[in-house]
């Protein structure tokens, strides 16, 4: 959602933000505590699963996980200071590591546009870092990995690139959880979201969802 991280920001700092600027899901999301409700509940995950967290910031979402089902996870995280900030909270258990890289449309170097928890490939203004970006696809497959209980993508506008990715490699049928938050500040917005929520369905269906915010989807039995 555009503009979310930065709020989410002034609301944790305990600073008052202008009411207009909050649109109703964000609204909901908040009366709802969802960061301590919904996105922690999850019946399927145990010690034996396995989550990937594409967009770990500080990790902080996965440190919740973990202290909740104590799964294996990888986080992903493209920003040095950031994955430094993570290797620290974790550097004593083995069941979670950490990738100094993101995922997108392509692979090789690109440049990062720096902004706390709203940094991005697609946007930004102001400072600028040379990061590295691969394809979730490739890291699967040469990784061998079968299954995956929870992909939580919180990657700045390029998740449409990552589930479409994900979907051409018939990957989707792998993943039994994703946990996603899009954003509305890339072209065509709606239209993309109306696209990839009609490929999530082939596969997964909508268990909640608060729109530009965060939803989540689950694997259909058959599938």
């Amino acid at each position: 959602m555009f503009g979310f991280g930065r709020f989410c920001k002034k609301m944790f700092k305990g600073q008052k933000a202008d009411p207009p600027a909050m649109p109703p899901e964000a609204a909901a999301w908040f009366a709802a505590d969802g960061d301590a409700t919904y996105r922690l509940r999850y019946s399927d995950l145990g010690p034996d699963s396995l989550v990937f967290d594409l967009g770990g910031y500080e990790g902080k979402w996965s440190m919740d996980i973990f202290c909740r089902y104590a799964p294996s996870i990888y986080i992903f995280e493209p920003i040095p200071a950031y994955c430094r900030e993570i290797r620290a909270r974790f550097e004593h258990n083995p069941k979670v590591k950490i990738f100094e890289f993101g995922f997108s449309a392509t692979e090789g170097e690109e440049r990062f546009h720096l902004g706390d928890d709203s940094s991005s490939l697609l946007r930004g203004e102001g400072e600028t870092i040379q990061v590295s970006m691969k394809k979730i696809s490739r890291f699967i497959l040469d990784n061998n990995i079968p299954s995956i209980d929870l992909i939580k993508i919180n990657i700045e506008g390029s998740e449409y690139d990552v589930l479409q990715d994900l979907h051409d490699a018939a990957l989707l049928e792998r993943v039994r959880n994703l946990q996603i938050q899009f954003h509305n500040f890339v072209p065509d917005a709606e239209e993309k979201l109306e696209k990839t929520h009609a490929m999530l369905r082939k596969t997964h269906k909508q268990d909640w969802v608060f729109k530009f915010v965060w939803e989540n989807w689950s694997r259909i039995a058959n599938c």
